[in-house]
């Protein structure tokens, strides 16, 4: 499939570990904060960088109701030992981000990645229903919805949110290998999974196919 992305090369490493930061079941999974450190209040700037991706949501025509509470470490082990990390707890959502670079543009642009990630996850999370969840396994050959016991890449909760990332961010540094199905197949899940017409980071790709 064609696609316009640039990649940093430190993201190609970085996002190798980006598996497993989201639910294993077809309903959101469970948030128990006592098994992981304590909740830290977002600094102004990495609160005007949450403000941003919202915004990027908003623009889309997919602004986020409920916004999630944020939340940002330096170690992996404050998010399960991922780079990032989603989960809803009575229906308030979660995310946590668990990478820093002493870069703070290189971190900036990963953050921003795995946020609109993370957020992808708490949009589908509240806007989507378990018929349209199926039918999206279904449209994308994914192997289910989220079953642990699946490959990272082939749960179809993981091409969603990144699906919203490649859809919200132009270009988007992507995890999930988007070749498996031709470029019309993703159309089509964006439409089906959103409601919305895909916009052109992701039409775009189909002058390729």
């Amino acid at each position: 499939m064609a696609r316009s992305l640039r990649f940093l090369p430190i993201l190609i490493a970085v996002f190798a570990l980006f598996p497993g930061s989201t639910g294993t079941t077809d309903e959101a999974a469970t948030f128990v904060p006592a098994e992981l450190a304590p909740y830290q209040t977002p600094s102004p700037a990495k609160e005007a960088l949450v403000d941003d991706v919202l915004a990027r949501f908003a623009d889309h025509d997919m602004a986020i109701a409920s916004p999630p509470l944020v939340s940002f470490h330096d170690e992996l082990d404050a998010c399960g030992g991922n780079l990032a990390y989603w989960r809803n707890e009575e229906d308030v959502d979660h995310v946590r981000i668990c990478w820093t670079h002493e870069d703070p543009g290189v971190e900036a642009i990963v953050q921003t990645q795995a946020l609109t990630h993370e957020f992808g996850h708490a949009w589908v999370y509240e806007n989507t229903d378990a018929q349209t969840r199926a039918a999206f396994v279904d449209r994308t050959g994914s192997t289910s919805w989220a079953d642990p016991a699946d490959d990272w890449n082939d749960r179809a909760t993981e091409r969603a949110a990144d699906l919203i990332v490649w859809a919200i961010l132009d270009p988007g540094a992507l995890f999930v290998d988007f070749s498996v199905e031709p470029c019309t197949t993703w159309i089509d899940a964006f439409e089906l999974l959103t409601g919305r017409s895909a916009p052109a980071s992701i039409t775009d790709c189909s002058a390729g196919r």
